[in-house]
């Protein structure tokens, strides 16, 4: 989801926490308007995958973290 993604370019940086939120309304007005997914419901989801992110980033060790943030460079 675009959650692991937002979270993931604002772990390493690559994004600020506003331009991330502001992604973020942007995916989840697309996702009410195109897919009919109530507001609530996206807000609970990607809330979900944000928290799991989270908690799977903290997990890592710094090379592991330095070498994903690398890699979306690409």
């Amino acid at each position: 989801m675009a959650a692991n993604m937002n979270e993931l370019a604002l772990a390493c940086g690559h994004m600020s926490a506003p331009d991330v939120e502001a992604g973020r309304i942007k995916q989840r007005d697309a996702a009410i308007k195109d897919l009919g997914v109530a507001s609530a419901s996206y807000d609970r989801m990607y809330g979900a995958y944000a928290a799991d992110f989270k908690k799977k980033w903290g997990t890592m060790t710094p090379a592991k973290q330095k070498s994903t943030c690398d890699q979306m460079k690409r």
